[in-house]
């Protein structure tokens, strides 16, 4: 086949640009907008929600405190609480834990949820853990109503299966944006931790409904004033990074926050596991009870690890503990988070990873100070640094933590001091050979199914006929569902190894190499993809 001239491969750039933009971008765009739109209005009032539910917990912690002949009945109250998660995880399992592997799995395509009781499911089930003072956050929820949301949007519209991945991404974007009050952080999420690539349309139609949500985030709360969308917790000091005493500093967050990333994984996904295979033994009913038990009594006696985080955050920001009371409050927090995800309680992690990091950067700061080694106006620094480290090394996305606590914190200095320290916890985790954090739970999930479906690699060849979605666009631009490779393209009497450019053309087969329980199904989903 000789070769394309200049003009005709700009010619034939042109024409596929032109059939993107009236075939998917503008069709996609309107779909986003429109869920960005719904999913700005359904979370600001989730998460306003949430902070009432926790106002008035707090407040029966509280009286139970000063009154411990009311401890009997609050436990009593906690455990009705845990039966009716347990009843409601019955119904719809999907809602169980952060939401985040979940909201992962519909965005790579590996796994699909009904909509409408996700949404409830997770309303009602985070409720409960917002009221019996679970040490979960409202985040890792929000981004899967949001995501849930813009696939009901979706299937409203009847829209190509091909879009729905975009419009399922783009309205987890705007939730994610609209819970912190960082429309950036959502972006870099979808990009970085939702699908680990970059698509032009994939930016386009987020920025579209972050954009969109975000606004109307930002208006409801004017109204109504209901909610104030500035999220940010204390000024951030400028940490210049001049002498080595600083940089040994920062090299020591990360060394801590790395070690301690790597435990925290490691617990949490071992003994998820551990408690899947005791489903017999220990019921799950029974896993709720003890853990809302436990959040009671330590509700009553030490209530600074219940919650999300957010307060505790504030505390150590302003010095309020020692270091012995950090070191506690380290332990504690971070047990009873493990305890509570190894239950499957509803709730989200990112607050709570926070949360943690911060323990530790004061941790590290108050050492510093106490030696004469750190210079305590660099205090508040150390504890973000913290926070940005260990979710960044836990998770594994150190440009979604990095940007997120700029968000959160109104930070205005360079960003070289978080990036020494998330590096140095980067490298660590890298070394020990530590599994990013929601992956683990996205596998998790993946053996689940697995269980249910034996699963083997296929080999499916699909004609491209005319009028086929794909046909006139790049294999980079398409959405493809988790383990999928295209692995070739017959082309008349030519065979070519396709590569993320190449152009799919009318008469091309196709041959997708995927993993799936059910090739007659996986066939049908591909063909509806490919066609639209």
């Amino acid at each position: 086949m000789p070769e394309k001239t200049r003009s005709e491969r700009i010619k034939e750039n042109f024409k596929y640009l032109g059939k993107n933009i009236t075939e998917v971008i503008l069709p996609v765009i309107g779909l986003c907008g429109l869920s960005g739109i719904i999913v700005g209005l359904l979370v600001g009032f989730f998460n306003y929600g949430a902070k009432i539910l926790i106002k008035y917990s707090k407040v029966v912690y509280g009286l139970v405190a000063e009154h411990l002949a009311f401890l009997p009945l609050l436990l009593l109250g906690l455990g009705i609480l845990a039966i009716a998660m347990a009843y409601l995880h019955k119904w719809a399992p999907e809602t169980r834990g952060s939401g985040i592997p979940q909201t992962e799995g519909m965005m790579r395509g590996m796994v699909g949820f009904k909509p409408l009781r996700m949404i409830v499911g997770m309303i009602a089930g985070s409720a409960i853990s917002f009221f019996a003072g679970l040490p979960v956050g409202a985040e890792g929820p929000s981004v899967q109503i949001g995501a849930s949301t813009s696939q009901a949007v979706s299937n409203m519209f009847k829209s190509k299966l091909a879009w729905q991945r975009y419009v399922i991404s783009a309205g987890a974007g705007a939730a994610f944006a609209v819970a912190f009050a960082a429309p950036l952080s959502g972006l870099v999420f979808v990009l970085e931790e939702g699908h680990r690539r970059f698509s032009p349309v994939l930016l386009l139609s987020t920025v579209v409904s972050i954009t969109l949500g975000f606004m109307t985030h930002r208006l409801m709360g004017t109204i109504t004033g209901l909610w104030n969308a500035d999220y940010a917790y204390f000024g951030f000091a400028d940490f210049e990074v001049v002498t080595y005493r600083q940089i040994l500093t920062l090299i020591g967050v990360g060394v801590f926050c790395g070690i301690s990333a790597i435990i925290f994984n490691y617990l949490l996904i071992h003994s998820q596991r551990g408690s899947d295979k005791q489903e017999k033994t220990f019921p799950y009913w029974a896993r709720l009870l003890v853990i809302f038990i436990i959040v009671g009594i330590t509700g009553v006696f030490f209530n600074d690890v219940n919650y999300s985080g957010f307060d505790l955050i504030h505390a150590v920001s302003i010095r309020s503990f020692d270091t012995w009371m950090l070191l506690l409050l380290l332990v504690v927090k971070f047990s009873l988070i493990l305890l509570c995800f190894n239950s499957g309680a509803t709730g989200g992690l990112f607050i709570p990873m926070l949360s943690v990091g911060a323990l530790i950067g004061a941790i590290v700061a108050d050492l510093g100070i106490l030696s004469g080694y750190l210079d305590p106006a660099y205090y508040v620094s150390v504890v973000c640094i913290g926070m940005t480290t260990f979710f960044g090394a836990s998770v594994r996305a150190p440009l979604t933590a990095i940007v997120l606590i700029v968000e959160l914190s109104n930070y205005e200095a360079k960003f070289l001091p978080p990036m020494i320290s998330i590096i140095t916890a980067f490298i660590i985790a890298e070394i020990f050979g530590s599994k990013p954090l929601y992956d683990s739970m996205l596998e998790r999930l993946k053996k689940i199914f697995a269980n249910y479906h034996k699963v083997e690699m296929e080999d499916i060849d699909i004609e491209v006929v005319d009028g086929a979605f794909i046909s006139g666009k790049k294999i980079s631009d398409i959405l493809w569902p988790i383990d999928t490779l295209v692995v070739s393209v017959q082309r008349g009497d030519e065979k070519i190894v396709p590569d993320g450019g190449t152009i799919v053309r009318v008469g091309d087969v196709l041959t997708i190499q995927v993993e799936t329980g059910n090739k007659e199904r996986t066939t049908r989903y591909l063909n509806n993809l490919i066609t639209g």
